[in-house]
């Protein structure tokens, strides 16, 4: 009986977890794709590196709100679509690679987090490889 309660046990907090996770990359990919960068920034460890067109530095997350305000008021996004994720190699984190569709172009997004904290976020424009 110890037995049969362990493994339910061991179920239930693994399907948790996983929800948990779920819905967190979820929660991030609604607030890029709706430029909810108050909510994203909630993601943000403390000194994130963020990567724009026009920005690249470590920064906290008052820096980040501000710099991604920027980057949505000028590329106002209309869908994200979710490409590639998985766990890094060092089995420490995850990553996530997807194109954010906006009025101005397609960018392409890598997000690398952390214990649920996004650690690396970086968008830049598609290339286009029929030019």
């Amino acid at each position: 009986m110890k037995k049969i309660s362990f493994i339910l046990f061991v179920g239930f907090v693994t399907a948790l977890t996983f929800n948990f996770v779920e819905g967190t990359e979820t929660q991030i990919l609604k607030a890029l794709e709706t430029a909810d960068t108050e909510k994203l920034v909630s993601f943000f460890g403390k000194n994130t590196q963020l990567d724009l067109p026009s920005f690249d530095d470590f920064v906290d997350k008052a820096t980040a709100k501000s710099e991604l305000d920027i980057f949505f008021n000028q590329n106002p996004p209309s869908k994200f679509t979710t490409k590639h994720k998985g766990q890094s190699k060092d089995g420490k984190g995850r990553y996530l690679i997807g194109e954010l569709k906006t009025t101005t172009g397609i960018f392409r997004v890598h997000l690398h987090l952390i214990n649920n904290l996004i650690e690396e976020l970086y968008i830049h424009s598609k290339p286009n490889i029929l030019s």
